[in-house]
């Protein structure tokens, strides 16, 4: 299927590795010039050295996503190097593990600033080249925890709840300037992340790593972790010309994980 967006622009947060690298890597073989940042310069490049340009062209930026100044100079060297933005992906590194009666105040506000706030501002300061296109896509990644709350990951719920709220108020104020804007919602996908929360809860309960996996997997229909590129290829479709009449909807990618209609 040719989703029709070959030679579009595309800026991708956290594209440097899990599923922000994936859909990266998927934008790219569909065609389109992308860019990826991270604050790290050594993570940046060592993504642009697995990446698969193929035909296409892949740039890599270093930025502070909660720095303004840095934000801007980022944009304005995306804009130079390739043209106007007409993709955004949002996909931000996950907050630290906890429970919600041990938050502090500067636990909500770190999470707040780096998995809503951050994403939000970066939005803002990039629609107005969407905008003058008339054509833009923006797609958040956020969490099965917007949904069905995710034990121990009382921040990841809370800071992207406020992320699918954003989402759905942006997406009816720019819907008539063939924008759209959606998030996907992946369910338990085989990250380094992931890993670490299975570790983490296998030694909580008193389990093997091995005995913790097969547990997760009988809660999972499908019967096993997704993996980043099929959240990937739902961003893809997102992005597409295709999609052109969807906006303002949380799609799940989770093997059936959540259990709401």
């Amino acid at each position: 299927m040719d989703f029709g967006i070959a030679g579009k622009v595309a800026l991708v947060s956290g594209g440097t590795q899990g599923i922000g690298f994936a859909a990266a890597q998927a934008l790219l073989n569909e065609g389109v010039t992308v860019a990826i940042f991270s604050r790290s310069r050594d993570n940046v490049d060592q993504a642009l050295a697995k990446l698969d340009a193929g035909t296409s062209k892949v740039s890599g930026f270093s930025c502070d996503l909660l720095d303004e100044t840095s934000v801007e100079e980022m944009l304005a060297k995306v804009r130079a190097e390739l043209g106007s933005i007409d993709i955004f992906v949002g996909s931000s590194g996950g907050p630290s593990f906890g429970k919600a009666h041990e938050l502090s105040h500067d636990d909500l506000i770190t999470a707040l600033e780096s998995n809503f706030v951050g994403l939000a501002t970066l939005t803002n300061k990039l629609l107005p080249d969407m905008q003058k296109n008339n054509w833009g896509r923006i797609v958040y990644v956020t969490t099965s925890g917007v949904i069905q709350p995710v034990p121990n990951l009382a921040l990841s719920n809370v800071s992207r709840s406020a992320l699918t709220s954003f989402t759905k108020t942006l997406s009816t104020e720019v819907a008539s300037q063939g924008i759209t804007v959606n998030t996907v919602i992946p369910g338990r996908i085989d990250t380094p992340r992931l890993q670490e929360a299975t570790r983490n809860e296998a030694k909580t309960h008193d389990m093997t790593y091995e005995e913790k996996l097969a547990q997760d997997w009988k809660a999972i229909p499908t019967g096993r972790y997704g993996e980043p590129e099929e959240i990937a290829n739902a961003i893809s479709f997102l992005c597409s010309e295709g999609a052109s009449y969807i906006t303002g909807i949380r799609i799940a990618v989770d093997g059936g994980l959540i259990k709401s209609v």
